[in-house]
């Protein structure tokens, strides 16, 4: 209901403890509420109010030294209290040997949907699955925040008559790596009302898979996915059925411009934290040289180009 921000820029200067009272603010709009924190942080004062007078969050700031054994040593007490550690949106400047790390970061941007045949906007709510090459869900693997248990399934936030919904829900999943070939993540839309009694009702569905035939896994960014029609829940229990069908309009053959000019759209942005993957096709066939041992040269050669940040990940396996 409401959302309250602080910058810690200050405190990254010293190594005071400091308390702070934060005032929380409610969006005067609904559709505005995925970029609030931002609203208050550029000070739009015009799309957003205070919650009330005697609403507030107190907060305790500490800045830490030392990498995370350390710190566990030397504050022994901050464990005892349930404390959530948060590892950090991508790698560290500097990447120790051993650390292994496979985190996969979504974000639900927003969508564009039509009216179906009802008079006003819908109620769009998503449900989010991860599911293996079989079809099967992969249980506790959808986290939605640190410090909360990972679950099977993830369900958005909802706004009310809104046919041009934006989210900006992160959830991360952390998937073995030797779960990644072949799976893929898939989102349900419902339409919620209190009229309709029993289930929410289903009306599409978009997916992504996470890997390509190659093995290069789905790159960082932003995709448009296409939502195909459903209404059964039925029809999603075989998904090697519809993973058969397209399923980014970035990707589609020119025959198929009847997809690609569909009103209704979902955009998801990714992000793989990975040591053991890569989305980079040259530094795949680097690592797969003893397949193409006649290629080493040419891989060799392309090393160059590549990132930095992306070989050094990959060289602590071998350090």
């Amino acid at each position: 209901f409401g959302c309250a921000v602080i910058s810690i820029a200050d405190l990254l200067t010293g190594d005071s403890k400091d308390d702070h009272i934060l005032k929380v603010y409610t969006c005067n709009t609904e559709s505005e509420w995925y970029q609030i924190h931002e609203n208050i942080i550029k000070k739009v004062n015009a799309r957003y109010n205070l919650t009330g007078s005697n609403t507030g969050l107190a907060v305790s700031l500490q800045l830490l030294h030392g990498d995370i054994e350390q710190i566990r040593r030397e504050y022994m007490v901050l464990f005892t209290r349930g404390v959530a550690i948060t590892k950090k949106l991508g790698f560290s400047d500097i990447i120790m040997p051993g650390e292994m790390r496979n985190d996969l970061y979504v974000t639900l941007e927003k969508g564009e949907f039509e009216k179906g045949g009802k008079s006003v906007a819908r109620n769009v709510e998503i449900t989010v699955f991860l599911l293996d090459c079989d079809g099967q869900v992969l249980k506790n693997y959808v986290s939605a925040g640190s410090g909360e248990p990972a679950g099977d399934e993830f369900h958005s936030f909802v706004l009310y008559h809104n046919n041009s919904p934006r989210w900006a829900e992160q959830i991360k999943l952390p998937i073995p790596v030797d779960r990644f070939r072949g799976s893929h993540v898939r989102f349900e839309f419902r339409h919620c009302s209190t009229k309709e009694k029993g289930e929410k009702k289903l009306f599409g569905f978009s997916f992504v898979p996470l890997m390509q035939e190659d093995g290069r896994t789905l790159p960082d960014g932003t995709h448009e996915l296409i939502v195909h029609k459903c209404e059964e829940n039925a029809n999603l229990q075989e998904s090697a059925r519809y993973l058969k069908l397209p399923f980014s309009k970035g990707n589609l053959p020119g025959n198929n411009q009847a997809v690609k000019t569909t009103k209704e759209s979902f955009w998801i942005t990714s992000f793989l934290c990975s040591s053991k993957l890569t989305q980079n096709g040259d530094m795949l066939d680097l690592l797969k040289w003893r397949a193409h041992p006649d290629r080493i040269t040419d891989s060799l050669s392309k090393l160059k180009e590549i990132d930095g940040s992306e070989i050094v990940k990959f060289f602590t396996r071998y350090t």
